[in-house]
């Protein structure tokens, strides 16, 4: 029965020590996965400043730790936009306010809602968080980068039978 303790109708029958051990599914990469392949990201046009000056900053970083290879130039391009995107409604929320005032029809005041920027701004939070993660660039993605790194180092020195 769902909602009843200790009754989920048989599909999780596993102990706490086997959940335990599994861990969270973020621990739970694929250690065949291919390796990054080395080489020049494609360039594409259309950045502007903002976005370029982010490009600019985060590609050494992602490449010489072996994050970002030569496919994932357009996941690096859109990330790109959208930092910069996010940039520029955040400074607006700060310039104008993350809410407005709703006014009824004959004008008296309502309340306050959230206004269309900051709606924006959430929104494209959201994304930069999920492509955050994708490049390696949250601290949660980088420890399961490490990981994959360092038992790949392991296995390099182990003997093959």
């Amino acid at each position: 029965m769902a909602g009843v303790k200790g009754k989920s109708g048989g599909h999780n029958k596993k102990t706490n020590s086997e959940k335990s051990k599994l861990g969270v599914r973020k621990d739970r990469i694929n250690k065949n996965a291919p390796t990054v392949p080395k080489g020049e990201l494609i360039e594409f046009d259309g950045l502007c400043k903002e976005a370029k000056n982010i490009y600019d900053t985060y590609l050494p970083l992602l490449q010489s730790n072996g994050t970002l290879g030569v496919t994932d130039g357009m996941i690096f391009h859109r990330f790109c936009i959208i930092a910069a995107e996010w940039i520029k409604y955040n400074k607006e929320c700060a310039e104008k306010g993350r809410v407005v005032q709703k006014l009824s029809n004959d004008g008296s005041y309502i309340g306050e809602i959230p206004a269309a920027w900051h709606k924006i701004e959430m929104d494209l939070s959201r994304q930069l968080d999920l492509l955050t993660r994708e490049l390696g660039l949250s601290p949660l993605s980088r420890d399961g980068i490490n990981k994959i790194a360092d038992e790949k180092k392991q296995n390099q020195w182990a003997i093959k039978k």
